[in-house]
């Protein structure tokens, strides 16, 4: 017998917006679909029942989320700290002022494009 298995929640979306009442704002869930807050709680609270449409349009939303989510990557403040007091003379040596650079991961990918350029 295979072990590989995939367990899959299927909630109606009062369900849904009671379970994830502790995560999500009624607020934030409107941001994410664009569906006011007031319409979200009547489907909390049972007081009207989505059209499918309006099913879809809040799954769409939380997956679009979740892998937004996924993206992201966080670094160290250690790194920050580097960024800004250990390498100004790596920008002094490309001509970069360091009141002009935002620590960004554009910025970093910049410094290692940078890197690689010198090592070749």
């Amino acid at each position: 017998m295979d072990n590989d298995f995939e367990i899959v929640y299927e909630l109606d979306t009062a369900s849904f917006l009671e379970y994830d009442s502790g995560i999500l704002s009624l607020s934030g869930l409107e941001k994410l679909t664009g569906i006011h807050q007031k319409q979200l709680w009547n489907y909390l609270h049972h007081k009207s029942v989505p059209r499918r449409k309006q099913v879809e349009r809040i799954e769409q939303a939380l997956h679009r989320f979740g892998s937004e989510l996924q993206s992201i990557s966080l670094y160290s403040e250690v790194v920050f700290w580097l960024f800004h007091h250990q390498l100004p003379s790596l920008f002094t040596h490309f001509r970069i002022q360091l009141n002009q650079v935002q620590p960004t991961a554009q910025t970093f990918m910049h410094v290692n494009s940078c890197d690689s350029l010198s090592n070749s």
